[in-house]
């Protein structure tokens, strides 16, 4: 079963430039490229302020930002993840990797196809197969009714694994 949900697919680092206009966001790769555009930022922006550009180097510049623009505008480096809507196949995933979209769609389609079952092989209505189902998933969560999934997924890549090394 697929799944859209946010997933953090790298780690990533931005430049966050606040000034009088608004603010502007530059992403980087790096924590190395954030300092980088970060002082050049600073040194593109100096002028405006009358910086002295050899009482500053261009890291001090950034340090000192706010004092130097009056409280005006920051220049900060932030670190983070970023994300990214995709689909992904929920059942080759282990429970501890699940967004909690995805968490909820297995829970959802898991109490489906029990109570399905319910109705199916002990003759209950639908409603009582539901009921009896969203029980259930608590006892399953309960007692890590999930581990023997997580093992099976764990098995099943360690052999796509051994199938794929180069002897």
């Amino acid at each position: 079963m697929k799944v859209k949900s946010l997933v953090e697919v790298q780690p990533m680092t931005s430049v966050v430039y606040t000034h009088k206009h608004g603010t502007d966001v530059y992403p980087c790769l790096t924590p190395e490229a954030a300092e980088e555009v970060a002082k050049n930022t600073a040194l593109e922006y100096a002028d405006d302020f009358y910086v002295d550009r050899e009482q500053f180097t261009p890291q001090e510049m950034v340090d000192n930002w706010m004092e130097i623009t009056g409280g005006q505008e920051n220049i900060e480096i932030v670190s983070g993840k970023a994300l990214e809507l995709i689909e992904r196949e929920i059942d080759d995933l282990l429970f501890s990797e699940f967004t909690p979209e995805e968490h909820n769609a297995f829970m959802q389609h898991w109490i489906k196809s029990y109570a399905k079952s319910l109705e199916v092989e002990a003759d209950f209505s639908e409603t009582e197969a539901k009921e009896r189902a969203e029980l259930d998933w608590e006892n399953y969560m309960g007692q890590e009714g999930y581990t023997q999934r997580d093992e099976e997924i764990m098995f099943k890549r360690e052999a796509r694994l051994l199938q794929n090394r180069p002897d």
